[in-house]
């Protein structure tokens, strides 16, 4: 059975990712109780505060990425580049 990253139409092995040197992500201020219950969550499970943290923003890339790959595709096409180029162009317009 294939899983939904085995059904991308994007092809990686051609996708230039620029070297990234700090993959860390700072979030905005959470909200008292949200901060609250990932705290309360990371004792519960016994896990680090960076751990939880890093799996809900895996779980989120994870459960977005089709739409999120969708959405790829139109905006390439309309830019006149394929998926692959463009991924390319906004990895490097970020750095």
């Amino acid at each position: 059975m294939e899983s939904k990253s085995d059904m991308s139409t994007i092809d990686w092995s051609v996708v230039r990712i620029p070297e990234i040197k700090d993959a860390r992500v700072l979030s905005g201020k959470l909200s008292q109780l949200d901060y609250a219950k990932l705290l309360i969550g990371s004792k519960l499970m016994n896990r680090s505060l960076a751990g939880n943290a890093q799996s809900a923003l895996t779980v989120y890339v994870r459960k977005n990425w089709d739409e999120h790959e969708q959405l790829l595709i139109v905006e390439a096409n309309q830019h006149g580049l394929t998926p692959e180029q463009y991924i390319e162009k906004l990895l490097n317009d970020a750095s």
